[in-house]
């Protein structure tokens, strides 16, 4: 079985008014992961 080494996976997905991306980036030594979400029917003005 073979495993790799290195390589990068991007992934969005959208689902009622969110979006989630992921971002993977592996090598031998370290693994990086960015998560970003994001709500795209914000108010932008509240109520106190």
């Amino acid at each position: 079985m073979k495993t790799l080494l290195e390589g990068e996976v991007r992934l969005v997905e959208k689902q009622n008014n969110w979006t989630v991306e992921v971002f993977v980036k592996w090598n031998k030594r370290r693994i990086q992961i960015i998560l970003k979400s994001r709500k795209s029917n914000l108010k932008d003005k509240f109520v106190s």
